[in-house]
């Protein structure tokens, strides 16, 4: 299960992207933090690699969205991993 943490800029403060934003809080697989300065924090925690994707194409795609810029990716495959392997 991939989890990114992302950061969407907008073409110009968050407060006139309403729509937008209330779009990503629909979707499951999206939560949504804090926003400031036409920068709005995201995370996704999605089944799929290929879903992620998915979202990451989506969400460049919105409107007022000009830059989706990862700030961190992790997959969880199920595995305890310890090192010594």
């Amino acid at each position: 299960m991939p989890v990114s943490g992302l950061v969407v800029t907008f073409n110009s403060p968050v407060d006139r992207h309403r729509e937008t934003i209330e779009l990503l809080e629909n979707v499951p697989e999206i939560e949504t933090g804090d926003f400031r300065n036409g920068k709005l924090a995201i995370v996704v925690d999605s089944p799929t690699r290929q879903r992620d994707q998915e979202i990451w194409d989506w969400v460049r795609q919105m409107p007022g969205v000009i830059d989706v810029a990862v700030a961190f990716v992790g997959f969880d495959d199920g595995q305890i991993h310890t090192g010594d392997e």
